[in-house]
């Protein structure tokens, strides 16, 4: 049998001590327990995802002696399940590999050197487990791959300045990486998404970003926004990938030369700074949300950005101007209180109107007070007023009062 597809299904049962002969085999999503399975050399695609499997990667990966390197496997995916334990240093038997996908187990210790043999591989997910340590710098051998995603781990250092220049994917967030950002990740011609949210890092992006043509947008809503694009192409099966995108520091004004870029989420973050006014150059822009930064400053006029609703930029105490309901007012030491009306154009001519208003009613308060407290005569017919429209006020009353009884 060459093909084994019983994915989604309710399949239980024990897999230690099992032998994979065929060459596509997708158990996952069932109920699959044990420890996990051995492959034999005709094994091409292997996915045991989401299922009850436990123990550590090594009956899988270093328990065959036969293999010997000498193996046809190009997929493996056992996420979602319990795997403990390390990766084991056994990857260099596994030269052929070219998609990995190990995240969300309870897998520890640190990232062998021995994944930098794997030269063919596209796609590594090492997200949500418990690694620890440095990435190695072994996996700069790693000439193809494509999508590199350690998200939810306790990796430390810098982030490293050689990640191949072929990486269109790179997830780094929820770890504990520290140190600025390398200039040399916004050379990389290749990057779609870059994700460094929820670490130590410092400094602010800089201002390369033109290198990054596009973000490419798939399954959008308001709580997650992720990319998905093409991994690789092998026969009649096809996988994808999907990851989010994150960002922290300011937002750059060369964001505006991404011309093809139709959403963006920076949501939930600790942007500072003025939303750059190229911003409102992007024509194709679709989604935005801003929401719950520390953004400051007025939204920049433009077509796009004033036709989101308030729910883009909410949770941005300073930021100002439409579709939000606060007026904008910018301090200029030279000429007084400015005003920035709908079109961006600040007035002069409203602040010096309101100033005259007010001067002019204290004056003629101070005026007549003078006159009233100075004049006895004045003084005595003004009281005289007063206590006139007083008893005029309680007849009325009282006469209103009787009306209705």
């Amino acid at each position: 049998m060459n093909e084994v597809i019983l994915r989604d299904n309710l399949i239980e049962g024990n897999m230690s001590n099992v032998l994979l002969n065929s060459t596509f085999i997708d158990l996952s999503s069932n109920g699959l327990k044990g420890c996990l399975p051995q492959l034999s050399l005709n094994v091409v695609f292997v996915s045991l995802a989401s299922n009850s499997l436990l123990g550590d990667v090594s009956p899988l990966l270093c328990d065959n002696k036969m293999l010997n390197g000498k193996n046809s496997l190009l997929f493996l995916d056992i996420s979602l399940n319990n795997l403990s334990g390390g990766l084991t240093n056994c990857w260099k038997n596994w030269k052929s590999l070219v998609a990995i996908n190990l995240g969300s187990n309870n897998l520890s210790g640190k990232i062998p050197s021995s994944m930098g043999s794997l030269s063919n591989l596209i796609s590594l997910h090492l997200h949500e487990n418990k690694l620890y340590g440095q990435i190695p710098p072994s996996l700069q051998n790693c000439h193809s791959l494509l999508v590199f995603n350690v998200r939810s781990n306790y990796l430390s250092g810098d982030i490293p300045d050689w990640i191949p220049h072929s990486v269109m994917a790179l997830q780094l967030r929820s770890n504990n990486f520290s140190g600025k950002i390398p200039p040399q990740i916004f050379q990389m011609s290749s990057l779609i998404i870059l994700d460094i949210a929820h670490n130590a890092i410092s400094g602010h992006i800089p201002s390369c970003l033109p290198n990054i043509k596009t973000l490419l947008l798939n399954n959008v809503s308001p709580n997650k926004l992720s990319f998905s694009f093409p991994l690789v192409r092998t026969s009649r099966y096809f996988r994808s990938d999907n990851l989010e995108l994150v960002t922290k520091g300011k937002i750059p004004n060369e964001i505006g030369n991404m011309k093809n870029l139709e959403s963006l989420d920076f949501s939930r973050n600790q942007l500072g700074g003025e939303i750059p006014r190229s911003l409102s150059s992007l024509s194709f822009l679709g989604y935005l949300n801003l929401s719950f930064n520390n953004l400051r400053g007025k939204i920049p006029s433009g077509t796009q950005l004033q036709g989101f609703t308030i729910l883009s930029y909410t949770g941005n105490r300073d930021l100002c101007g439409s579709p939000l309901a606060t007026m904008c007012f910018q301090d200029d030491k030279h000429k007084g209180t400015e005003v920035v009306d709908e079109d961006g154009n600040q007035s002069e001519f409203w602040p010096w109107f309101y100033i005259g208003i007010e001067s002019g009613f204290v004056t003629s308060f101070l005026v007549v007070c003078c006159a009233i407290f100075l004049n006895r005569k004045l003084r005595h017919a003004y009281f005289k007023f007063l206590y006139d429209l007083r008893d005029r006020l309680h007849a009325m009353v009282v006469v209103n009062m009787n009306l209705f009884r």
